[in-house]
């Protein structure tokens, strides 16, 4: 595991003023669009779930995972992506067998929940919010 800590701005209107986008058009369009996402998923997850131990996990040969949930013996894997048809990547499913996780998700802005390659279930940051309670 690589101990190098991974910056999220959880504050979304901090983040946009900083890089000073003023509307959406403008944030869809930025690079740091991706980074914006995962610190807007990342705010309420953090906040609702105060029992609970957050990390960002990367091995050395590069793979990750975005959010690593655990509370007890419970691991939660979350990779989060902006896009409406999100792919994993190789690294994410290393990481996530890597760490042990039971519960792999990939948190989206879809439409409706469904799951890939048999147990990660794709879902929007509201129906993970009420899951995972």
């Amino acid at each position: 595991m690589v101990k190098s800590p991974k910056v999220y701005i959880r504050d979304s209107w901090i983040l946009h003023s900083l890089i000073k986008v003023d509307s959406t058009k403008e944030l869809f369009g930025h690079p740091v669009f991706g980074n914006s996402f995962e610190g807007f998923v990342l705010e309420p997850i953090i906040s609702s779930f105060p029992r609970w131990q957050f990390y960002f996990y990367r091995t050395r040969s590069g793979a990750e995972i975005d959010l690593l949930m655990i509370k007890g013996a419970r691991k939660v894997a979350v990779e989060i992506k902006a896009g409406k048809s999100p792919i994993l990547k190789k690294g994410f499913w290393t990481a996530a067998e890597g760490v042990k996780a039971k519960e792999e998700y990939l948190i989206a802005p879809v439409d409706s929940a469904h799951t890939i390659k048999g147990n990660i279930k794709v879902t929007s940051l509201f129906n993970f919010l009420k899951k995972i309670s």
